[in-house]
């Protein structure tokens, strides 16, 4: 039995939209990263990645619930309720590995990444539905 598109409609994915999303984002930060040592770029990207993966994970996860739960706020709060906390995690990870001059370029596609998210679970107006007469 499959189900409808209107069964479906209710179904929030923000958490695994956010996962992804994160795993992408540090897939672009690691690459971004690894063109600072040209000699060992793929060891760069590499360890970037794996150390950047579980945070983004997590926060990708909780951001999409996050997400979710604000889907009909104002867009503006949406994105502010997204992009800064991401922004903090971000800011953490740099200044925990000691690469805080790199934090600022980190945050643009990490800005990206939320304002997807943030587009992604975003209530959807019921359109109207028009009246056919005879």
């Amino acid at each position: 039995m499959r189900a409808s598109a209107a069964t479906l409609r209710g179904v929030k994915n923000g958490p695994s939209d956010g996962m992804v999303l994160g795993v992408a984002n540090a897939a672009v930060i690691a690459v971004g990263m690894s063109a600072l040592d040209p000699h060992y770029r793929l060891q760069m990207a590499t360890v970037v990645f794996l150390f950047g993966s579980l945070p983004a994970i997590l926060t990708g996860a909780a951001l999409g619930r996050l997400a979710d739960y604000l889907a009909h706020a104002p867009i503006w709060m949406r994105r502010l309720w997204l992009i800064v906390p991401a922004w903090g995690v971000v800011t953490v990870l740099g200044v925990g590995v000691g690469m805080a001059e790199l934090i600022a370029v980190a945050c643009i596609p990490t800005t990206a990444a939320a304002l997807l998210l943030e587009k992604r679970t975003r209530a959807r107006s019921v359109a109207p539905v028009a009246v056919v007469r005879r």
